[in-house]
């Protein structure tokens, strides 16, 4: 690959990063929003809106590893199950690739929940901020910590990232 083409591509790849970053945006805040209005009809309060928020995303954070756990022992079952009994090879596939695929797929639509109901979550806890500070100065302040906090967490999660490999 030329330089060249990786510079397209790489760039093809930040614009498409890009394009999901603003799509979790757009569709977390339209959630936010709904989230917001149920709650008041049903007359929830902020707190514990963004308490269940919250109790979705550690759901969907222990799934991943769920999953793979579970696939790993469709496939024991699966080479189990496919082992002849007198030694004779069979001529059928063994199914794992499909399940790897749908596997896959599966894992994908994790992230992207667990990305659009972390935002959900941020939203929600930046709406709660400027709804109970009375003064101006008070929500920046809340915000700018809610922002440090959150980055904070951020970089954290990297950190172990990096030390696990």
């Amino acid at each position: 690959m030329t330089s060249a083409a990786a510079l397209n591509a790489g760039g093809a790849t930040d614009a498409l990063s890009s394009l999901g970053g603003d799509l979790t945006f757009a569709v977390a805040w339209a959630i936010s929003s709904e989230l917001l209005a149920a709650a008041r009809d049903a007359q929830i309060g902020n707190a514990e809106l963004i308490a269940s928020v919250f109790c979705i995303i550690v759901s969907l954070n222990a799934l991943p590893s769920a999953l793979v756990m579970a696939q790993r022992e469709v496939v024991k079952l699966m080479a189990a199950e496919s082992e002849p009994a007198s030694g004779e090879k069979t001529e059928e596939g063994d199914g794992t690739g499909e399940l790897e695929g749908v596997v896959g797929f599966i894992q994908i639509f994790l992230k992207i929940s667990q990305r659009i109901s972390l935002s959900v979550c941020v939203q929600l806890l930046t709406n709660s901020v400027v709804a109970s500070a009375s003064l101006r100065s008070v929500r920046i302040l809340s915000l700018l910590s809610a922002t440090t906090f959150f980055l904070f967490l951020e970089s954290s999660a990297q950190t172990g990232k990096l030390r696990k490999k």
